[in-house]
């Protein structure tokens, strides 16, 4: 059976540096006062809202989880308007994605900056990136050869 494995942010929140949360059947969360475990539980309902059929962009804030937050209030560096979401499945074709989702002020909305997919065998990633200054055009890579 195909389950979400982990997912690991970095620059998300109070989350400077990687941070992974293992999904197990039994999945514990502890941990001191502002150690970022609601952020956690609450990263879960907002990936749970992007990926619904009512959803309005690849990282969608507009359910309760996200509590009124914007996007620009995500990303721990506010310079770099950006953060990376990776996450893993077991049993699955791919094993790992992972994601670099960004706030497009010209554009007003999150975007999908860039995506690796990984799948469970040993061939090389494929890499997708938004092409800048076009809002709406990807350049796919694998294997070093763009197309």
């Amino acid at each position: 059976m195909t389950r979400l494995r982990a997912i690991t942010v970095v620059g998300y929140r109070a989350f400077a540096a990687p941070a992974t949360l293992e999904l197990r059947p039994l999945t514990l969360l502890y941990g001191t006062n502002n150690a970022g475990k609601s952020t956690l539980l609450r990263l879960l309902s907002i990936l749970g809202d992007s990926v619904a059929e009512a959803a309005t962009a690849p990282f969608d804030l507009s359910g309760p989880a996200a509590r009124g937050v914007s996007f620009r209030a995500i990303p721990w560096d506010q310079e770099l308007r950006s953060f990376e979401l990776e996450l893993e499945w077991s049993s699955a074709p791919i094993a790992k994605a992972r994601y670099v989702l960004a706030w497009d002020a010209e554009g007003r909305r999150t975007v999908v900056k860039s995506l690796e997919v990984f799948d469970s065998g040993s061939a090389p990633p494929f890499r997708v990136d938004r092409l800048p200054g076009e809002p709406d055009r990807y350049e796919l890579t694998q294997a070093g050869s763009a197309t």
